[in-house]
């Protein structure tokens, strides 16, 4: 069972859904380390760009 859930462009809120948004829309998904790291956009920020 998973410590952190993850997150969707429903879910998620503020940076976390725009930057979840924004990796949607360039690469048609997200996976599942992204999903769960979109609980902290800085670290998702730092990975992803």
């Amino acid at each position: 069972m998973p410590r952190f859930g993850r997150l969707t462009e429903q879910t998620a809120v503020g940076a976390s859904r725009e930057m979840l948004s924004e990796l949607v829309e360039r690469h048609g998904t997200v996976g599942d380390m992204v999903s769960t790291m979109a609980h902290s956009p800085p670290s998702s920020a730092a990975t992803c760009n």
